[in-house]
């Protein structure tokens, strides 16, 4: 599946830059070191944020 864009670490910038793409229609795929970040991040997304593979 296509993303229209990717966000790189899940902080505070991050975390809003990719809900706030989520919340105008985009797919977004995010990326960041810690799972617990990607986990809440995407609980709620309804598939319109995909996680990639944390280390």
């Amino acid at each position: 599946m296509k993303k229209d864009i990717g966000v790189f670490g899940l902080g505070v910038m991050g975390k809003n830059l990719a809900k706030n793409i989520k919340s105008n229609h985009h797919s977004v795929s995010v990326y960041s070191i810690s799972s617990k970040e990607i986990d809440e991040l995407t609980k709620h997304s309804k598939g319109t944020i995909h996680p990639n593979l944390y280390t």
